[in-house]
């Protein structure tokens, strides 16, 4: 998926992770209150915190890709034997990327804050988790 991401966003991408944003957005708003300690901190700068959404208000299973520039997330079409990507749901620079933080669980809760506040929460399966770490890595 990497690939194709690359030419749908006209640059190298570094890594993806395959991420699902059903509940995820309905547990972040039910939990709000009781976001992660990390996430909190790197918004201690006076960013106000947006809903909770997902990127394109997609509901189902998205692709983050990290490319040089840009963060690009997509639509995952479901095949029998592979997963391929869909349409581009939204593509910002890195550099507007404010945090990304995990939350630990059965499916770990990421949330991408921007600089504008827009707050996406998705969720990770275990199957993905090392993708994960390697997206977390590049934006330490």
């Amino acid at each position: 998926m990497e690939k194709l991401a690359s030419e749908m966003m006209s640059e190298n991408v570094t890594v993806g992770v395959t991420l699902d944003s059903q509940a995820a957005v309905k547990k972040a708003v039910k939990n709000l209150g009781v976001l992660g300690k990390g996430l909190m901190q790197n918004l201690a700068s006076g960013t106000e915190l947006k809903e909770a959404t997902s990127p394109g208000n997609h509901k189902g299973s998205c692709y983050m890709a990290v490319g040089d520039n840009h963060v690009g997330f997509f639509t995952v079409k479901q095949g029998l034997f592979k997963n391929s990507l869909g349409e581009m749901l939204a593509k910002h620079p890195r550099s507007e990327v404010k945090a990304l933080e995990i939350e630990a669980g059965m499916m770990s809760t990421v949330h991408v804050v921007l600089q504008d506040g827009t707050h996406y929460v998705l969720l990770c399966a275990k199957m993905n988790q090392k993708a994960l770490q390697k997206v977390k890595e590049l934006f330490a």
